[in-house]
């Protein structure tokens, strides 16, 4: 399910409208290139706030200054894109699973369970919450809770106080030279995320790691940790990507095409180009420890916070900048290009995944493919080791001729908010053992899952079945790696501050 921008030039109008808190929404529609059906919600609320070239963003004009009405938007949102599941012909119905992503979709857990499931509708259906930075939280004043038109018996998810005298929106926004650090307190307010954590039937998140880290503790799970350890934890598949969209093989901006036959030469053609096969220097933090392999697919240079810098992070950095650089004139350096540009980091096996973890939920029978799926750093990587691939001669063809389109008044296509791709999702197989899941639009990347955030909600698709709610990424023959060096601190941003005040440090 998608909130919609100005226009959205796939979509038609599907001429069905819901009031929603005596408010008219009408239903968009498009079909993705995956067969997977798209929907967008349609209110003024929307697009009053997002027009054109404007510079707009969906959920404040800028970071730490959100919209003061987003209670009201978003909780409309979530209303109209659970009720998309059963009024739309082309809907799942009510026996499916939902997937809404970050604090965003959060209201849609909160009201299957406590408003929907108690009066006998969508009593089979389940939810699961996607977590893709527990930093942006939703915290908001306590006194707009009367205005979500929620029961007062959920009030107590959502209640939570802090040490920040403010709520970081248009009238009250982060200032510039503000830190955004507690004082006093304690200040009573609302967190949309904590009330989705407390009433989903599965927390997930972006990569294992990242789930171990956001239930360790306070500054970890930015005072959420409490209550990730309270329902059992998180688990975490790491995201994927469009392995066609960004091709170098077949990237029709690139003036010369490449593979790992060809990688070293092809990226000296195409230095403005995005570099397919860089190998990285990265934060040990999140989903990077899943992903990047020490010595094999990149640097670790250990967790810092850059918002809190220490001299012992600039002597680490420095330290890991110098080992690369002796690296890079070797062949060692070479053969960590055509490990990274080898590497499977496409939707597959973590589409299976999503797709195993939403169909235990749905039927409650342990999937064993789930254990099957690992992270990429426990992935081998293709191709001989110690041997950097023979270059092949490159394919030069000169860059397309681009025309500047005419400045209309038209919005850009929608993001999934918070989600890790907007793309289709490869279809993957499904269990053989039971049928699909109908799964309630998701972001989550499984198969044929339409993503449904404040950004993005779609309906599934054929399999697995998704209901529009809620708005989802070795060993290889070598000597063994170092590992990581061990994490220092959690890394925390300005604008995480701001959507999530209350991080101690």
């Amino acid at each position: 399910m998608k909130i919609r921008f100005d226009q959205y030039s796939d979509a038609w109008d599907t001429s069905i409208t819901l009031n929603v808190d005596g408010q008219e929404v009408r239903y968009f529609h498009c079909v993705d290139k995956y067969g997977v059906d798209r929907v967008w919600v349609d209110h003024p609320w929307f697009l009053a706030k997002v027009w054109g070239k404007t510079g707009s963003k969906l959920y404040g004009a800028d970071s730490g200054a959100d919209y003061v009405d987003n209670h009201k938007r978003f909780s409309m949102f979530c209303k109209a894109a659970l009720e998309a599941a059963r009024v739309l012909p082309f809907g799942v119905g009510e026996d499916c699973v939902f997937v809404a992503n970050d604090w965003h979709s959060s209201v849609v857990p909160v009201l299957l369970k406590d408003v929907y499931q108690p009066r006998g509708e969508f009593a089979k259906a389940k939810v699961a919450l996607c977590i893709h930075n527990i930093a942006f939280q939703g915290r908001m004043w306590e006194d707009v809770y009367k205005e979500m038109n929620l029961p007062e018996s959920s009030f107590e998810k959502f209640q939570f106080s802090d040490g920040y005298p403010k709520v970081y929106n248009e009238i009250t926004p982060l200032k510039e030279d503000e830190k955004g650090e507690p004082s006093g307190g304690p200040h009573r307010k609302i967190n949309w995320l904590k009330a989705g954590i407390l009433s989903a039937d599965k927390v997930l998140t972006v990569s294992p790691n990242y789930a171990a880290e956001i239930g360790r503790d306070d500054s970890s799970g930015v005072e959420l940790d409490n209550y990730i350890r309270q329902v059992g934890g998180a688990e975490g598949i790491v995201n994927g990507m469009d392995v066609e969209e960004w091709d170098p093989r077949m990237d029709k901006y690139l003036a010369a095409k490449y593979d790992k036959s060809t990688v070293h030469a092809g990226k000296a053609a195409a230095k403005e180009a995005l570099q397919y096969g860089t190998v990285p220097i990265v934060a040990s933090t999140g989903g990077l420890v899943d992903t990047v392999k020490e010595g094999k697919t990149g640097f670790h240079m250990g967790a810092m916070d850059p918002s809190d810098l220490l001299v012992e992070d600039a002597e680490a950095l420095a330290s890991t900048v110098g080992r690369a650089a002796k690296v890079f004139s070797t062949p060692q350096y070479k053969e960590m290009v055509v490990n990274c540009i080898s590497q499977d980091l496409s939707w597959s096996k973590p589409a299976i995944k999503w797709e195993s973890i939403l169909h235990e939920l749905w039927k409650g029978v342990p999937s064993t493919k789930t254990a099957s799926i690992v992270t990429p750093v426990q992935e081998p990587i293709p191709g001989p080791p110690g041997k950097a691939a023979v270059e092949k001669p490159l394919t030069r063809t000169p860059p397309p001729v681009i025309p500047m389109p005419p400045l209309t008044k038209t919005a850009p296509t929608p993001a999934a908010a918070g989600a890790p791709s907007t793309n289709g999702v490869p279809k993957a197989p499904t269990p053989a053992a039971a049928p699909a899941p109908k799964v309630a639009a998701a972001a989550a990347p499984a198969p044929k899952v339409a993503p449904i955030s404040p950004a993005t909600a779609a309906a599934a698709a054929p399999s697995p079945k998704v209901a529009p709610a809620g708005a989802a990424p070795s060993s290889n023959g070598a000597p063994a790696t170092a590992a990581p060096p061990a994490p220092k601190t959690e890394a925390k941003t300005r604008a995480q501050q701001a959507a999530a005040p209350g991080r101690k440090k």
